[in-house]
């Protein structure tokens, strides 16, 4: 039997994921304000952006340049080492201006160069800890759809060490893929099903089960793991239409619902799922990744301190 076709025939997620992986775009805890400067955390990307970008991703991308560096931790070499996460350089060439216009200027400049390389299988981490963009005017113009996960999806804390957490991300890979797969489906399955409602609460109901399923997951295992807040950013204006104001999408947003099943895992009614419009604009992004624009490719993610 051909490797192909026994892989095929054993692996439930065979052809549903990218052969080469899914990656994320991270940075140092650096804050560009609206009047272009730049402040920032030393000591690497964060350890609970890293461990998460670890857990639900493939490939780690930290672009570096000659003007800007903030150094390396231990865990990004010892990821380094796994061969798990690189480091893009990004070409300077000539620009001018506040160092934090000049950082958001390549470090976007490395999103764009890897989504064109692949497009559809990069996303990028934002947020206060991570790469957190007030100055206005980089975006390109424009909306894009959110899907808010609250107090559903656990996380690792920081201490957790990454060996113990590179086994559970392998020994506990079905239940990690099968909320990624939904999550990742989401916008496109809604907007193809010939009965949007009824597709979108079936998916909402297997996003729920996902997360508890999780959150099952990381309470059996010895790993230290918190409930955090998750919110994707997902391109939905195309070139033709923009699904942001008219059909499935457009009736969705500002939409809140319940999550029990994840609910009644963590003891808690408090879980939801939320969508909306926002993260201030959008990115500039390659044809090919706006035909496959469904897909999140912005990452947001805060921890809550209430352990699982």
């Amino acid at each position: 039997m051909g490797e192909a076709k026994r892989r095929k025939e054993n692996d439930r997620f065979y052809g549903k994921f990218p052969k080469a992986g899914k990656g994320i775009v991270v940075s140092p805890p650096i804050t560009i304000t609206e009047d272009g400067s730049l402040s920032a955390r030393g000591g690497g990307v964060d350890p609970v952006e890293l461990r998460r970008a670890v857990l639900f991703w493939d490939r780690i991308n930290k672009p570096k340049n000659r003007l800007i560096s903030f150094g390396m931790s231990d865990d990004e070499r010892y990821l380094k080492e796994c061969k798990l996460l690189s480091e893009m350089e990004v070409s300077v060439g000539q620009v001018s201006g506040r160092a934090g216009l000049i950082y958001s200027h390549l470090h976007l400049a490395a999103f764009k160069e890897l989504e064109e390389r692949e497009p559809g299988l990069w996303s990028m981490s934002e947020g206060e800890n991570s790469f957190n963009l007030q100055a206005k005017g980089i975006f390109t113009q424009g909306r894009g759809a959110l899907v808010e996960l609250h107090r559903a999806i656990p996380l690792p804390t920081a201490d957790v060490p990454l060996e113990d957490l590179l086994n559970f991300k392998e020994k506990r890979r079905d239940e990690l893929l099968s909320l990624t797969l939904e999550i990742d489906g989401l916008f496109s399955r809604v907007m193809n099903a010939e009965d949007s409602d009824f597709e979108l609460k079936r998916a909402i109901g297997e996003i729920d089960q996902r997360c508890s399923d999780v959150v099952a997951a990381g309470r059996e295992s010895k790993i230290r793991f918190s409930l955090s807040d998750f919110t994707y950013g997902v391109s939905l204006e195309l070139s033709s239409t923009n699904l942001l104001m008219s059909g499935a999408a457009g009736a969705i947003m500002g939409t809140t619902v319940g999550l029990p099943v994840v609910g009644a895992t963590i003891g808690a009614a408090s879980s939801f799922i939320k969508f909306n419009v926002g993260l201030g604009g959008k990115l500039e992004r390659s044809k090919k990744a706006r035909e496959l624009a469904f897909s999140p490719y912005r990452v947001v993610s805060r921890l809550i301190n209430e352990p699982i």
